[in-house]
């Protein structure tokens, strides 16, 4: 029997573990390592207080095109019936920040009165001035260029 390791079980891991298993069935052997406590990876979704149900993760499951490929491994899987469905107040998105459920600027009038313009005007006019990475920093992390670039408000609450 042939071995396998998968590393990490977010989605693409899980994915790849059980394709494994259902097209080599029996002729395979798959270990699946995941670091954390719980599978799915960035997918999780919590229920919040008086908020609701709150996507952690990605906005959506669904692969290039059409999400055909997606649909078929969440039939295979017999998973149909834990599918929620998008609703029209899904086309607000909202940022969890603070303790707090903020809604994202979706046009040019939302814009002006939302507390996440100011900033993000701020240091995108901004930006062209702001220090380059020093040549001595080989690397650099998401967090310290989002500071250095826009400032830490960003960094802070998106990252």
């Amino acid at each position: 029997m042939k071995k396998a390791v998968v590393i990490g079980g977010g989605v693409a891991g899980l994915a790849v573990a059980h394709r494994l298993l259902s097209r080599a069935a029996g002729t395979v052997q798959v270990t699946l390592v995941e670091a954390s406590d719980r599978l799915g990876g960035w997918v999780k979704s919590d229920f919040v207080e008086g908020h609701g149900l709150m996507e952690c993760g990605p906005r959506s499951l669904r692969s290039v095109g059409s999400g055909l490929e997606t649909l078929e491994l969440i039939a295979e899987l017999g998973i149909v019936d834990q599918i929620i469905p998008a609703t029209q107040k899904s086309k607000v998105r909202y940022l969890y920040t603070g303790g707090k459920r903020q809604a994202l600027p979706s046009s040019i009038a939302t814009a002006l009165s939302n507390p996440f313009t100011l900033p993000l005007a701020t240091g995108i006019l901004l930006e062209p001035f702001q220090n380059r990475r020093l040549e001595s920093i080989s690397d650099e992390s998401l967090a310290s260029f989002f500071s250095r670039r826009f400032g830490p408000f960003y960094a802070n609450t998106l990252l």
